[in-house]
């Protein structure tokens, strides 16, 4: 596949800044706890305030990384770029100044792209969703999509993926929005010829994922992943212009999203039938690293050093 241009997901990191935050934050709490138990409760408030204030501070960081923390990383640990997930934190920062988190990559020498708000409804989704980090309704999610999708038209950002089922909802001219996007597919909704494509490791190698979202890894084995993964780059190689890539092990209580080479995929195998296929132009692949944020920890700048390297190889 020559170059693949290797991205970061911004999801993956989700949660980690916030527990190496807490690491440091620990001797503090425990000092503040220490001479509050040697106060009357009566005259402490302003220690407990502190603590409170602490807490908080932790909890709002808890899912969502920052966008510095983000660059920073993907740049010492060799990625290309980053793909940052419409947070309402993104989306705010996009408002004001298009161009502000584009800049701020290419200090980083980072390239940029965007992803849809996540509309699965799966429980980390939900939890995202009620606590603030994510727009809360699809009226919510379709506004994002067509704002920024209008922003990376006119020039201003790079290119947004968002998933099949919204593709038959884009307003008009659809046919020039949606040559400014690409398309992931997690459903078998009807996509437009000539469409730029995101392959989804884990979703292909399901099927339907909207129809098998609730146990859509249950009885897979490598040789269905590998059948799914032929008749979809047969459908759609030669549109395709990313790939989600991860690792999947059912056997886990947290399937998806594994460092690659820790799961069941047959991942290696997976350039083989894209270059098998005939239909990759050498060099244009963008390979987007999604993991799971607990897999990254304690070391993530050496597990994602790693997960980069096997797409290497």
């Amino acid at each position: 596949m020559g170059d693949r241009k290797k991205f970061l997901a911004s999801a993956s990191l989700f949660g980690v800044q916030s527990v190496r935050m807490a690491i440091w934050l620990l001797p503090l709490l425990l000092a503040c706890v220490l001479i509050q138990l040697k106060f009357d409760y009566s005259h402490g408030w302003p220690l407990i305030g502190l603590i409170g204030l602490v807490v908080l501070a932790l909890i709002a960081t808890v899912f969502e990384p920052s966008v510095e923390y983000i660059f920073r990383l993907a740049s010492q640990s060799g990625y290309d770029g980053v793909e940052l997930l419409l947070t309402n934190q993104i989306l705010k920062r996009l408002r004001t100044d298009p161009m502000a988190l584009e800049q701020l990559a290419a200090k980083h020498h980072l390239m940029l792209s965007y992803h849809q708000p996540w509309d699965i409804e799966d429980g980390p989704c939900r939890l995202l969703m009620a606590a603030g980090i994510l727009p809360r309704s699809p009226n919510q999610i379709w506004r994002a999509i067509v704002e920024v999708a209008k922003l990376s038209c006119a020039g201003d950002i790079g290119p947004l993926v968002i998933h099949s089922n919204w593709v038959r909802h884009l307003p008009e001219p659809s046919e020039s929005l949606l040559s400014y996007l690409e398309v992931e597919t997690v459903d078998d909704s009807k996509i437009p010829a000539g469409t730029s494509m995101v392959f989804d490791v884990g979703y292909v190698a399901a099927g339907n994922y909207l129809q098998n979202r609730l146990n859509q890894f249950a009885g897979l084995t490598a040789e269905t992943a590998r059948a799914y993964w032929r008749k979809w780059w047969v459908k759609f190689g030669a549109s395709c212009r990313k790939i989600h890539f991860y690792d999947v092990d059912s056997r886990q209580k947290r399937v998806k999203n594994l460092l690659p080479g820790t799961g069941m995929l047959p991942l290696k195998e997976l350039w083989q039938i894209a270059e098998e296929s005939g239909q990759l132009t050498p060099g244009r692949m963008i390979v987007v690293l999604e993991l799971t944020p607990g897999q990254l920890w304690p070391d993530p700048l050496k597990r994602l050093i790693a997960a980069r390297k096997f797409v290497d190889e």
